[in-house]
């Protein structure tokens, strides 16, 4: 963002307020995680339709993903991985999917386990080594918790993902507990399987529209 003080976020309020609906392109990122070469460079864009004209045919080439709002207005979608549906926070502003700790154990995700250093100072500086090694590579993400840093890991191996009958591919989300989710309704730690579900996955379709509260991709 070239300038944070100025900056701000497009909330489902205003994004629902189009009668037409709102369609995110993402431009040659989508052609390229489907394995498709592009003739001509096509970029990400973002259309809003003030009213129906010119809309026919938007979603014709889409499928509808199962979704509801939640008390506090976002959507919430669902998400299949391996098989396993997972109530999904739908956030185009996240660049990453991430699933809790009761998802991954639903999906049948086994995470490795922290190797336990002790009080070994070698084995705790090779572990530092490590961890910034992984950050760097994008193994490892970290985002900020109300009581520090939380720790997000990429599963193992990729796992197929889909949204509703639309089916996304193979793809690696990162697994941890996000900060504030429990406060959305019904997806925190407390309620069982949950995740966000951000653009790495959303991109890998050419397109997304939303539309009177619905969702299509």
């Amino acid at each position: 963002v070239a300038s944070p003080s100025g900056a701000g976020l497009l909330g489902v309020g205003f994004l629902f307020a189009f009668p037409g609906g709102v369609e995110f392109c993402w431009g040659d990122a989508a052609a390229a995680g489907s394995g498709e070469a592009a003739a001509t460079p096509v970029l990400p864009s973002l259309t809003m339709y003030g009213d129906m004209a010119g809309t026919e045919g938007l979603t014709d080439s889409l499928s509808e993903v199962p979704a509801r709002q939640l008390e506090s207005g976002l959507v919430c979608v669902t998400m299949r991985v391996n098989g396993v549906e997972i109530p999904s926070l739908l956030d185009t502003g996240s660049p990453i999917t991430v699933l809790n700790a009761a998802a991954a154990e639903a999906a049948g995700i086994e995470m490795p386990k922290p190797e336990d250093t002790g009080m070994n100072p070698f084995a705790k500086a090779k572990a530092a080594v490590e961890a910034a090694a992984a950050m760097a590579s994008g193994e490892v993400a970290m985002i900020g918790g109300a009581n520090g840093p939380v720790m997000l890991r990429k599963i193992p191996e990729k796992a197929p993902i889909a949204l509703g009958d639309a089916e996304i591919g193979a793809g690696r989300p990162y697994v941890g507990e996000i900060p504030g989710l429990a406060a959305l309704g019904g997806l925190g730690a407390g309620a069982g399987p949950a995740a966000v579900l951000g653009t790495d996955v959303l991109r890998q379709r050419k397109k997304l529209v939303l539309r009177d509260g619905k969702v299509f991709v």
